[in-house]
C-alpha cells in the first residue's frame, strides 16, 4: 500500500516519532527510491522555505518534506503549510510532526480534515509503559523475554527511552534464546538503578565501595539527592533506636520489617558504636 501523501506525526515521545519517521521514508522508498528528502525545522526556519521545496524538481523526482516540531513553529511556517495544504502538490509527501500542546491546532486541525495519516507518538513514563516498551521491543525482534529480564531491563535504564530501546537491541543482537534476568544482569548488573533505600542499606551496611556506586550511579540517573540522606538518617535513627532499646524490649520503639531486618543484621556492636 502506498504512503498517503499527507502524513501528521504527533505525541511527545521522540524514540516513538522518530521511528514513525524512518518507517515513513522507508515506506515511500519502496515506490520512489530515488525520491528527494528534504527536512525543515520549526526553530529558524525563513518565510517561503516550504513553498522553494515543495516546488517542481528540475528532473521530475518525488518529494518527501518532513516538517518537524510544529508545535514550536512560527507563524511564518504555519501560514505556508496552511498555503501548501490549500493546494499540495501530487509529487510531494509531506510529513509533519507536533509532540503537544495547542500552538499549530489550525494546522492540526487542517490535516486531519483532508485525511492526513495520523501517526502516535504517545508518552513513555510510568514504569508500565516502560515495560509495556520493553515488551514489544522483543517481540517486534521476535525474540522472547520473560517478566523477571523486562522488570530488570526497566530498572537498569532508568528512565531514558532511548537507551531503554539502545539496550534492548544490544541484547537482541548479542543473545540467544530466551532473554531472562539472568542475562540482563550479565549487560547491565552495574547499572541497576540506585534508589534511596539501596544506598542507605549499603551505607549502614558498612559496604562503603558499594554504597558509594549506588550513589554515583543514582545521581547519574537524576535520583535527588535529598530524599538519599532522609533515608540515610531515617535507618540510622531506626538502628539507634534498636541498639538502645536493651534489656527493656516493653519499651523497643515499633518499626517496619525493613528495619527490623537490617538492624538484625547490623547487631550490637552498630548500635554501641552509636551509643559511643
Amino acid at each position: 500500500m502506498s504512503t498517503p501523501s499527507l502524513v501528521l506525526v504527533q505525541g511527545p515521545e521522540a524514540v516513538l516519532a522518530d521511528r514513525a519517521l524512518e518507517q515513513v521514508v522507508a515506506d515511500v522508498r519502496v515506490t520512489s527510491p530515488e525520491v528527494e528528502v528534504v527536512t525543515l525545522r520549526a526553530e529558524g526556519y525563513e518565510e517561503g522555505e516550504l513553498g522553494v521545496h515543495a516546488s517542481p524538481s528540475l528532473f521530475g523526482e518525488d518529494k518527501l518534506i518532513i516538517v518537524r516540531d510544529l508545535h514550536q513553529a512560527p507563524d511564518a511556517l504555519q501560514l505556508d503549510l496552511l498555503g501548501y495544504l490549500a493546494d499540495p502538490a501530487d509529487d510531494v509527501t509531506l510529513v509533519v510532526t507536533h509532540a503537544s500542546g495547542n500552538k499549530g491546532k489550525k494546522v492540526l486541525d487542517t490535516l486531519k480534515k483532508a485525511k492526513a495519516l495520523v501517526l502516535e507518538a504517545p508518552a513513555i513514563k510510568s514504569d508500565r509503559d516502560k515495560a509495556d516498551f520493553v515488551t514489544n521491543e522483543f517481540r517486534r525482534a521476535r525474540r522472547k523475554a520473560d517478566a523477571g529480564a523486562v522488570q530488570a531491563l526497566v530498572e537498569a535504564v532508568g528512565k531514558d527511552v532511548r537507551e531503554l530501546a539502545s539496550a534492548c537491541q544490544q541484547l537482541v543482537d548479542d543473545t540467544t534464546g530466551v532473554i531472562d534476568a539472568e542475562v540482563v544482569e550479565r549487560y547491565h548488573g552495574g547499572r541497576v538503578e540506585a534508589t534511596g533505600f539501596k544506598v542507605a542499606d549499603a551505607a549502614v551496611a558498612g559496604q562503603t565501595g558499594e554504597a558509594l556506586r549506588l550513589l554515583r550511579h543514582a545521581v547519574n540517573v537524576g535520583v535527588d539527592p535529598v530524599p538519599i540522606v532522609a533515608v540515610l538518617a531515617q535507618q540510622l535513627r531506626q538502628l539507634a533506636k534498636v541498639g538502645g532499646s536493651g534489656p527493656r524490649p516493653q519499651r523497643r520503639p515499633r518499626q517496619g520489617p525493613r528495619h527490623g531486618a537490617l538492624a538484625g543484621r547490623q547487631g550490637s556492636p552498630f548500635a554501641a558504636g552509636l551509643d559511643r
